[in-house]
């Protein structure tokens, strides 16, 4: 099995949308983590995390957050956690 990959990434608002995707199970689960704060869910565009691509929507970061952690897993139990702030800082120009 594989766990889950982070498509896109891009800002929104004070927030962020994410497209994530699983090529073998559906996805279940996304939360998020700002500067090692608690785990929070996070939503899916559509209402409901349970297809193999999903749009994820933060809705805010705030400024001056240096890590910006979202953890998704899949119907298998894989997960993946991608750092937000570490991938916009490394595709800024």
């Amino acid at each position: 099995h594989t766990p889950p990959v982070l498509r896109r990434a891009e800002r929104s608002g004070r927030g962020a949308r994410l497209t994530v995707y699983d090529a073998q199970s559906p996805l279940r689960t996304a939360e998020i983590s700002i500067d090692g704060a608690a785990w929070k869910p996070l939503a899916a565009a559509d209402g409901m995390i349970d297809g193999r691509t999903e749009e994820l929507i933060v809705p805010e970061i705030p400024d001056g957050a240096h890590l910006v952690l979202v953890r998704v897993g899949d119907a298998a139990f894989n997960q993946r956690t991608f750092d937000l702030a570490a991938a916009a800082r490394t595709t800024s120009p």
